[in-house]
């Protein structure tokens, strides 16, 4: 089954010393979907206009808009 790594909200407080949030642009993506700002998927491979799929890494990234 493949990875799924979603927009981070920021909050997961096991990131706090790699994660600087959006202004610095360190950390944007997480695989806990406690942290995923827009929820989780379950069936990302039904949602390409959310995803993108990773064939090497076998890993859904969930599109940021607008970056």
């Amino acid at each position: 089954m493949a990875t799924v790594a979603y927009i981070c909200d920021f909050k997961d407080p096991r990131c706090k010393d790699r994660c600087s949030g959006p202004s610095f642009g360190i950390c944007f993506h997480t695989t806990d979907p406690d942290h995923a700002v827009n929820g989780s998927c379950p069936d990302p491979e039904n949602h390409p206009e959310r995803f993108e799929y990773f064939r090497n890494g076998d890993i859904y990234f969930e599109k940021e808009e607008g970056r």
